[in-house]
């Protein structure tokens, strides 16, 4: 993955591909075939059609046979840490934009020089100095989009075959990007660090209007899915209440999940937000918690955003590089 970063003092910037802006007019959605006879090795493809397809539905296979109770447990745990470390601070892309690149940079993935270090160290010295709650907000960010990956399996909302356009025609060889790591996930942390980055430069000279727009829905939405996920649970949380203890008490699937930890039951009022969503027929027998139903419908939205951004910034890549005919 290449991290452009727009122009401020002590950064480190990678080299900016040069790109021709007659190529820039975006004209479609469609991936274009890339059976053209095409025989040049540049445009051989990067990436294994079967190997992405593998590896998402691993992805799908592995998250499906988890107890839905452990995304329970996940977010309480990361709804502790927003109220007792961030007490209600809002979370949206800016802690991603502003922390991501250096993230990256920090886990000795990259090998830099020692003067790139130095200037490294200024950078998070005056990030922590400007923004001393962003890592505590990042690490907020990230765990609670792991929980809505999770989701979009158990709640029936992502698609394997909406995703085609991942692993299919001239996306096989698309710059930029990581295709493996991608197809790890529904939503990747790396996308949407590039939608907050393509206002400005160098992103922002293959960023068509119709990106930058959906890249703003996005972010709007994913403002929106903090604020309903965050607050599923109580603000004040009992401090004596052992969330594993007691879902292992009252859950068989869990248990033989978890078979660690010691079931107990819950002999307080305090209870924690239930993932279950309630569809179709068996709405007739059960009535559906309203607060859990409209989590459902902010993912929903949240997951189409995603998909609509990621499937535009592959095909104005693959169009600034020269990659496709739209």
């Amino acid at each position: 993955m290449i991290y452009p970063e727009t122009r401020e003092a002590n950064t480190i910037y990678p080299s900016d591909e040069k790109f021709d802006n007659d190529k820039l007019h975006y004209g479609g959605l469609r991936t274009p075939d890339i059976s053209s006879g095409d025989t040049d090795i540049s445009s051989q493809v990067r990436f294994s059609r079967p190997f992405l397809m593998n590896l998402f539905k691993g992805f799908i296979t592995e998250v499906s046979v988890i107890p839905r109770e452990k995304y329970e447990i996940d977010l309480f745990e990361v709804t502790r840490i927003f109220h007792n470390k961030l007490h209600g601070k809002a979370i949206d892309i800016k802690c991603v934009e502003r922390i991501h690149h250096i993230q990256r940079l920090t886990t000795g993935e990259f090998q830099l020089e020692y003067r790139y270090q130095e200037l490294l160290k200024q950078k998070i010295e005056s990030l922590i100095k400007n923004h001393p709650l962003v890592t505590i907000q990042y690490d907020v960010f990230t765990k609670t989009l792991a929980i809505w990956n999770s989701l979009l399996v158990q709640w029936g909302i992502g698609s394997f075959k909406n995703y085609d356009y991942r692993y299919s025609g001239r996306a096989l060889n698309v710059k930029m990007l990581d295709l493996n790591a991608m197809n790890q996930n529904f939503m990747t942390i790396d996308i949407l660090w590039m939608s907050s980055k393509i206002f400005n430069l160098p992103l922002s000279q293959i960023a068509t209007s119709s990106l930058i727009e959906m890249a703003i829905i996005l972010h709007d939405q994913l403002k929106k899915c903090f604020e309903v996920f965050l607050m599923l649970n109580p603000k004040q949380i009992d401090p004596n209440y052992d969330i594993e203890k007691a879902i292992a008490f009252g859950s068989k699937n869990f248990r033989s999940f978890s078979n660690e930890i010691l079931p107990e039951e819950n002999l307080s009022n305090f209870r924690h937000a239930e993932l279950k969503v309630v569809k179709g027929f068996a709405k007739c027998f059960k009535a559906s918690d309203p607060k859990i139903d409209y989590a459902y419908k902010t993912l929903n939205d949240l997951e189409l955003a995603y998909r609509t951004f990621e499937k535009l910034l592959i095909a104005c890549i693959l169009k600034a590089t020269g990659k496709a005919d739209f």
